[in-house]
């Protein structure tokens, strides 16, 4: 079987392959979150923008969290769309979390202060 490029006649062939053939899972740092922002409230507006697969808020210490979803590609436009915006009264920063792929803790990201995460990344609340 030949390849998307030899069938598809996509003006970016790249995103095409990237969106339709990418099942890739992608974890998100969110930082500078407000400490009143919830759980739920992160996996409403994030997925608006793709399924999300799972959401985890720091506790100690506050003001990060991790969004992961299941396809890459909603990741990058959840990013695109929701880098410094306002939630709680904060502008908040995402960028594509550090270490670990797309499963397990909440090490990596940085700019949380202090740790990388600590606790139980799947004991929600």
């Amino acid at each position: 079987a030949g390849t998307c490029f030899a069938v598809c006649r996509h003006p970016r062939p790249q995103h095409y392959l990237r969106r339709r053939h990418s099942k890739r899972m992608s974890k998100l740092f969110i930082g500078n979150l407000d400490e009143s922002v919830t759980r739920e409230v992160l996996q409403d507006i994030f997925s608006r923008h793709g399924q999300v697969s799972e959401v985890w808020v720091a506790k100690n210490p506050p003001g990060f969290a991790f969004v992961t979803y299941d396809d890459d590609r909603d990741a990058e436009d959840a990013m695109d769309a929701l880098n410094n915006v306002d939630l709680g009264g904060q502008r908040v920063r995402i960028e594509r979390a550090k270490g670990r792929g797309g499963g397990g803790g909440g090490g990596g990201g940085g700019g949380g202060g202090g740790g990388g995460g600590g606790g139980d990344p799947g004991g929600g609340g």
